[in-house]
């Protein structure tokens, strides 16, 4: 049997509600989401960082990076090794970009923060020192499609899910990373 390589879906584009910016997935970061999927179905959480820039009208998440060798994972949980999540995030900030947050995948289609992600991102948010006013939870399901990959603005209170539009053409988000 020949199995097929998991197609990326297209970068991906949302408008940040109460905000003037865009986010946009780059076809690089998609391409690691969806290698990372839980196939098969018993497989084991994965996660990392993702990283990118910030401009006043558009929040560019460019590189993915993990899972990492020393990461605790298990079929419904996952918690990114310290050590190398924060060698990962000095490396990124040496070429210029910007620690955005967090992905992790989840066995479902359709992923959902579970209450442990939820507390987890606001410890998170807490603990890190930021650029920003609130990092990014990227929760990757099984499923194809959009609403397979959830994003999440974190703001150290909640997690609000973004929607993915398909009004905003690509040619009309600002090119400036």
């Amino acid at each position: 049997m020949v199995r097929r390589r998991a197609e990326a879906p297209p970068v991906r584009i949302a408008k940040i509600a109460k905000a003037s910016q865009h986010l946009v997935l780059e076809q690089g970061a998609c391409d690691h989401f969806v290698r990372q999927r839980q196939h098969p179905s018993d497989a084991s959480e994965a996660g990392g960082q993702i990283f990118g820039s910030v401009t006043d009208e558009c929040v560019r998440v460019v590189v993915a990076t993990g899972p990492y060798v020393g990461d605790v994972r298990s079929r419904y949980s996952y918690r990114s090794d310290p050590r190398s999540a924060q060698r990962e995030i000095s490396r990124q900030a040496a070429l210029g970009l910007l620690y955005l947050g967090e992905w992790h995948t989840h066995p479902e289609a359709y992923p959902q923060p579970s209450s442990h992600d939820r507390e987890a991102a606001k410890t998170l948010f807490h603990r890190s020192r930021l650029n920003t006013n609130a990092l990014l939870s990227i929760i990757v399901g099984q499923g194809s499609g959009s609403e397979s990959i959830a994003v999440f603005r974190n703001d150290g209170v909640s997690l609000r899910r973004l929607s993915w539009s398909s009004s905003v053409d690509l040619e009309a988000v600002p090119a400036g990373v």
